[in-house]
């Protein structure tokens, strides 16, 4: 399989129509697009990626899903986990 990272135009494509939104959000979300995103490096043969077809995800798509972490009456807190290395320059 040939894994292609995201390019510019796909994750623009992925944030779908912003033009409903107010001009300071517009600006937000498009302001130095292309560094807003880490990149996505090309999978070594063993690399969940190299195996797997991964479309990608719009955000229209993930606001369908219902597998989203979401507080509710019994569970109100998100943990979040950080995973991979520790000394990635913020």
């Amino acid at each position: 399989m040939n894994f292609i990272p995201p390019n510019t135009k796909r994750i623009a494509e992925a944030l779908g129509d912003i033009t409903q939104l107010p001009k300071d959000m517009q600006m937000v979300v498009t302001n130095k697009l292309d560094e807003s995103f880490q990149p996505v490096s090309k999978p070594d043969h063993d690399d969940w990626l190299s195996i797997h077809k991964v479309e990608g995800q719009t955000t229209k798509s993930f606001e369908r899903t219902r597998s989203k972490a979401v507080p509710h009456a019994t569970y109100k807190t998100i943990y979040i986990q950080p995973v991979g290395s520790f000394n990635h320059p913020r």
